[in-house]
């Protein structure tokens, strides 16, 4: 289980701080399969896309201005019919399959990928 007081902020950190293709790797290690508690982080609904079956993957961004690209991504692969809009604030928690750290091109692509995520809608319409 993640600690309460680690957010994905510093999950983020942890991965981007370190220094050679090794030590990255195992900061990255360090968060596979740790579970995340129900309502634990708050998010912006950014993007909904379906997935192969009955998920649809909802992406929340955020800004991170001392990394490089000033972004990083949370990719959360939820059942569908999930209720959550974008523009919409939601809390979620669950498992942590990977963090990634990519270097396709000058600028890293960093992402938090979950699974078995539930969503909490913080304002739902009434």
């Amino acid at each position: 289980m993640v600690p309460a007081e680690i957010d994905h902020a510093a999950i983020i950190s942890s991965v981007v701080s370190v220094r050679g293709e090794e030590a990255r790797r195992e900061a990255q290690a360090q968060w596979k399969d740790m579970w995340v508690p129900a309502g634990a982080w708050l998010c912006t609904v950014e993007q909904r896309k379906p997935l192969k079956g009955d998920h649809i993957n909802l992406g929340f961004r955020f800004s991170a201005s001392a990394m490089i690209g000033g972004e990083y991504w949370i990719a959360a692969d939820v059942p569908d019919g999930t209720e959550a809009i974008v523009g919409e604030a939601v809390k979620i928690g669950g498992r942590i399959e990977e963090v990634q750290y990519i270097t396709a091109g000058p600028v890293p692509s960093v992402k938090i990928v979950m699974r078995n995520v539930s969503v909490e809608r913080v304002n739902p319409p009434k």
